[in-house]
This record gives C-alpha cells, sequence and structure tokens, in this order.
C-alpha cells in the first residue's frame, strides 16, 4: 500500500514542475496581453495629448498673427501715434459725454430748486462712485501691479517681494 502511494506520489510530482510552468507561462500571457492593451492606451492617449498640444501651438500662432500688426513700429510716425490713442481717445469721449450728462442733471435739478445735498446724491450716486472708483483703479492701480508681478512667469501672475520690486 505504501508502495502504491509512492508510485501515486511520484507520478503526480512529476506533473508538478509542468503545472508550475503551465501557470507561470499563463500568468506571463495574461501580463504581456496587459501590457499590450496599456501600450495601445498609451499610444491612444499619447495621439489625443500630441493633437491637443498641436491645437494648442496653432491657436498661439494664430494669436500671434492676428496681434502681429501691433507687435512693434509701423514705420510711420502717424499711424504709430493714431494706434496708441485709440484707446485713451475712447476713454476721453467716454468721460467727456458722462461729464456733460452729470452737468446737464446739475444744471436740471438746479432749475427745479433741488438743494445742494439733493443735487449731490443725484450726481455722485453709488452706481457713479463705484464706476469711478473702477475707472481710477484700472488706470493708476495697473502702474502698482505692473511694479510687483514677474513679467517673465506669463502663465499665472506672481506677486515679487517687496525689496525685490524696488531694485
Amino acid at each position: 500500500m505504501l508502495t502504491l502511494i509512492a508510485t501515486l506520489g511520484g507520478f503526480i510530482s512529476s506533473f508538478a514542475p509542468a503545472l508550475i510552468n503551465l501557470f507561470t507561462r499563463k500568468a506571463d500571457q495574461a501580463h504581456e496581453q496587459r501590457m499590450a492593451q496599456y501600450q495601445l492606451q498609451a499610444q491612444a492617449q499619447g495621439g489625443q495629448i500630441s493633437l491637443a498640444v498641436e491645437v494648442a501651438k496653432a491657436d498661439t500662432e494664430q494669436q500671434r498673427e492676428l496681434y502681429r500688426y501691433a507687435a512693434g513700429p509701423s514705420g510711420s510716425k502717424r499711424v504709430d501715434a493714431l494706434q496708441s490713442l485709440v484707446r485713451p481717445y475712447i476713454t476721453m469721449v467716454m468721460f467727456h459725454l458722462w461729464l456733460g450728462i452729470e452737468t446737464l442733471a446739475l444744471v436740471i435739478g438746479a432749475r427745479a430748486g433741488m438743494s445742494l445735498t439733493e443735487l449731490v446724491n443725484l450726481v455722485w450716486d453709488e452706481p457713479t462712485q463705484a464706476i469711478f472708483g473702477a475707472i481710477m483703479g484700472f488706470w493708476f492701480g495697473n502702474r502698482a501691479v505692473k511694479a510687483n508681478v514677474d513679467p517673465t512667469y506669463a502663465a499665472m501672475p506672481t506677486v515679487r517681494p517687496m525689496a525685490e520690486a524696488k531694485r
């Protein structure tokens, strides 16, 4: 009986390396298949990323071309002067329009017999104060921001310490 068990044990154990090898190959093949799938996914994503990079480059180039006209002097002093005058001119026209409307409201209110307090509240109300503050902050606050923002870091503005800004 012991001989029979030993013989069967030996016979079965002779299959052990083959079984281990079979399971190892099966695991290796499954691993290789997963790796191939991952490589295909990475290539697909890499292609998508490459496409996104190319689209971003094309958008950047398009923006450069759109603004190339204002990149430097045109060669004509008059054209350059007119180019630099557009925004200030529009600002001055709008300011004078606002000033005219406020003056007209002041004159009409004074003729209607309104008191000085009522006239001040009429022409210098809270929305007017807010707009005026925003405009002043835009025109004069920009100088303070330019002094403290690192111009070499284009992606996100960084504020330099005041000691560096004074150099």
